[in-house]
């Protein structure tokens, strides 16, 4: 029988008869109700209308016991104050070169960011997808604590890898990018594991997860990889063949790399040209020999598009991009550097400049790099990027007149780089001629990895002299924020 029931019974044959055992959900509360309660009439009453008020109103939300979240207590150190305060401006004042700044030097320093600037910090993570790991990372244990509560933070241990997820697991249950850095981790300590778990999964995967994946293997890429990848020639996606190819050609020895190497062998010919007192070599390239169609099938394009580029020429240069120096050097009996000259200087050489250029960053060949940038006045900015940073310093002033948007990015990236005062004045010479060709974020970017014996410098270029053209108070103003960010940056202690 249920409470109405039992309380319509009561009601019908009262309380010296009959008095109600059960009311529900409500009992608790009737008992409280009614525990200094003797009056078995007054009793019921109370006991009837908190039913049926109960009733009318809905049902008590059930109570539910959960553990309450505790954040765990941090292990690493704070920032200092003067550093704090600094970035508390920052955030304010929205500066995020600064920002960045500091955020780097703080997980270079694996130091923590104060509470009170976690929950910026993580919002800043959000808009900063390349650092975001790095933002996370500073802003510790309450960091990712918060990032459970908050659904629009948890987006950030996902794309930063940071689900906890322990071993091997990983692998079989992370999402991209974890399992992406796992991989690549695997990679550089035991490479034919990687290929082998790479194998065993990649035919389930998407065409852009395959991509993903497969581009970790140009880490310690050797002859052991040639069986899987071979394995892969007849994948659905252009772009999943196109980078298989790519892999193959580089491992030299690899079959589809002998085929290359075969028509360079028979195509590229070194002579002596005698001459009344000496003799020198000259290169020549044998146009009557044609590729076969096992060649053209491994994406070797039949037609060149350039005018004056013969297809002849056209096919040996793609062939020529995945010979290696050393090889290339060894099979012509010319060293490496001498081989570049021939190469460079030959009447071909502006044609195959280009694919001289794809073989050096295919390799990474530091000796071809340095040549075609010292000699030869290419200012690819890849290969700046293959010297060592003493090394490239000598042609900063060729790559800023050729590209100084794309030599300051350059400069960003690099790590532990700072400009010295031979190179700080002439980026600022060259600033003073060319005063738009950075925006006002890149100045600041620039000024974070100045020497700060450029400051004299510095002021002298930014103080008013007369009557300005736009140009001037353009760059003064500029000049100026540099200075107050290398004050800033000196302030800091790490």
């Amino acid at each position: 029988m249920n409470p109405t029931e039992e309380i319509i019974k009561t009601a019908l044959l009262g309380t010296d008869r009959y008095v109600p055992s059960e009311f529900g959900e409500i009992q608790p509360f009737v008992d409280k109700l009614t525990q200094k309660q003797d009056n078995k009439e007054a009793l019921f009453l109370k006991s009837s209308f908190a039913y049926f008020l109960y009733t009318e109103a809905g049902n008590i939300p059930p109570k539910q016991e959960n553990e309450s979240l505790v954040c765990p207590p941090e292990s690493l150190e704070y920032l200092a104050q003067t550093n704090t305060e600094n970035l508390k401006s920052c955030f304010t004042a929205n500066d995020d070169e600064i920002i960045l700044y500091i955020i780097q030097k703080c997980y270079q320093a694996n130091k923590l960011i104060p509470p009170e600037l976690v929950i910026p910090c993580l919002q800043k993570a959000l808009s900063n997808k390349n650092n975001a790991s790095m933002f996370l990372k500073v802003c510790g244990e309450r960091g990712a604590w918060l990032c459970q509560l908050n659904p629009e933070w948890q987006k950030l241990t996902i794309l930063t890898g940071t689900e906890v997820i322990s071993g091997e697991d990983v692998w079989e249950t992370g999402n991209f990018e974890q399992r992406q850095t796992y991989l690549a981790d695997l990679r550089q300590r035991n490479p034919s594991e990687a290929t082998e778990k790479l194998s065993m999964v990649i035919s389930q995967e998407n065409a852009a997860t395959r991509l993903g994946f497969l581009e970790i293997l140009t880490l310690n890429l050797s002859l052991d990889d040639e069986v899987f990848l071979i394995s892969l020639l007849n994948d659905k996606s252009q772009k999943v063949k196109k980078l298989v190819y790519h892999l193959l050609l580089k491992i030299q020895g690899s079959q589809l790399n002998a085929l290359y190497l075969r028509h360079i062998q028979k195509t590229f010919i070194i002579q002596d040209k005698k001459g009344l007192l000496s003799s020198k070599k000259n290169s020549v390239i044998d146009k009557s020999v044609i590729p076969s169609e096992e060649i053209f099938s491994t994406g070797i394009d039949k037609v060149s598009s350039q005018k004056g580029f013969e297809d002849e020429l056209y096919w040996f240069a793609q062939m020529l991009a995945y010979i290696h120096p050393n090889i290339l050097a060894k099979e012509t009996g010319v060293n490496e550097l001498d081989l570049l000259e021939l190469l460079m200087n030959s009447k071909e050489g502006k044609f195959l400049s280009a694919y001289i250029l794809e073989n050096t960053l295919n390799f990474e060949y530091q000796e071809w790099a340095l040549a075609l940038i010292s000699k030869h006045k290419l200012t690819d900015i890849r290969l700046l990027e293959l010297l060592p940073s003493a090394k490239a310093e000598d042609f900063y002033g060729k790559f800023m007149e050729s590209n100084m948007y794309g030599f300051v990015n350059y400069l960003q990236i690099q790590k532990d780089l700072f400009i010295s005062l031979k190179s700080g004045k002439e980026i600022i010479d060259y600033l003073i001629k060319n005063p738009y060709s950075l925006n006002k974020a890149q100045f600041k970017s620039l000024a974070l990895v100045m020497d700060k014996a450029l400051l004299p410098t510095l002021y002298e270029v930014a103080q008013p002299k007369g009557e300005l053209n736009y140009q001037m108070k353009h760059l003064q103003t500029n000049l100026i924020e540099m200075i107050q960010t290398i004050e800033l940056r000196e302030t800091l202690v790490f």
